[in-house]
């Protein structure tokens, strides 16, 4: 495997590595996800910009809400460019608020910047661009957990 694809394989692992921690509740593997000054916002309606540790206690603050949450990745681009890499994402998120009374359905991007540590790849931002968002109560059951 040459080193650029190997590169672009332990990007995509950080993208699939967060995501997953993010489905588990792992809030500890999540913020190893991201260099120690990395920055993870999200573009209005909701306009978040978290930094450092206070990802993870964000995070956790808004999923905490949610007794179902998952996070399914559809597709990752990856560009190489020396010791950072760019990535696009695309994502589809859903939420299930502990009253039933409302959820989270939202399809979006996430834009990402990643650098080389001596950890392996990290991200230095992630910015989510919501495309479409729905909050309405979701008439599915959860059926596990």
């Amino acid at each position: 495997m040459t080193g650029d694809l190997a590169d672009r394989m332990a990007v995509r692992e950080t993208i699939e590595r967060y995501s997953v921690a993010l489905n588990q509740r792992d809030f500890d593997t999540m913020r190893g996800c991201f260099v120690a000054d990395g920055i993870w916002r999200v573009d209005p309606p909701f306009d978040i910009r978290l930094e450092g540790d206070a990802i993870v206690a964000g995070i956790g603050q808004m999923v905490g809400a949610m007794p179902f949450f998952f996070q399914g990745l559809m597709g990752t681009i990856v560009a190489m460019d020396g010791e950072t890499a760019t990535a696009t994402t695309s994502v589809h998120e859903l939420g299930q608020r502990g009253t039933g009374e409302g959820g989270l359905d939202s399809y979006g991007l996430y834009h990402d910047r990643l650098v080389r540590t001596d950890a392996g790849w990290r991200f230095a931002e992630r910015r989510f661009q919501p495309l479409y968002l729905d909050t309405g109560a979701m008439p599915r059951n959860v059926v596990g957990g």
